[in-house]
């Protein structure tokens, strides 16, 4: 922006009543690194491009997300059953105890499971981001080699 400034271009720098806003904003800014992206016109991977290929690398981690969706499902269907045994053994035994205990483990399972919801869906952007750099590299590298 400067060079194109000092070259007397319009509209090349920040205004100036607004220069101490915009470094109050950028001191705040992460540091933004490039990628390091092996790639070359030479370096053509030949194999056929298969959805196991692309996501064997990742299978650890897509188990993961798998595992998060199970355990999430389960702390979300567990309401029910602990209403179940809370009217079973708690009203009709007139047992305030067990009541008062069902109250408090759905509590706790709503909470588990609105913790397990933000896990899994930070857990599945992070891996969906992952993937959909590599494809679209993938899919640029070969764009790149047909010009």
């Amino acid at each position: 922006m400067e060079a194109n400034a000092a070259a007397g271009l319009p509209h090349a720098d920040v205004p100036g009543n607004l220069r101490e806003k915009v470094q109050a904003v950028l001191e705040h800014e992460p540091r933004h690194v490039v990628p390091d992206v092996g790639w070359t016109h030479d370096g053509w991977d030949r194999r056929p491009f298969t959805l196991r290929g692309f996501l064997w690398p990742h299978r650890m981690r897509l188990l993961g997300a798998v595992g998060l969706v199970l355990v999430e499902t389960v702390a979300l269907q567990i309401g029910p059953v602990l209403t179940q045994i809370g009217i079973d053994d708690g009203v009709r035994r007139s047992d305030r105890g067990v009541i008062v205990t069902m109250a408090g483990a759905y509590l706790v399972a709503v909470v588990v499971a609105a913790f397990l919801g933000w896990a899994r869906v930070s857990y599945t952007g992070r891996l969906g981001e992952r993937l959909n750099e590599k494809l679209r590299i993938k899919v640029f590298g070969h764009m790149q080699r047909q010009s």
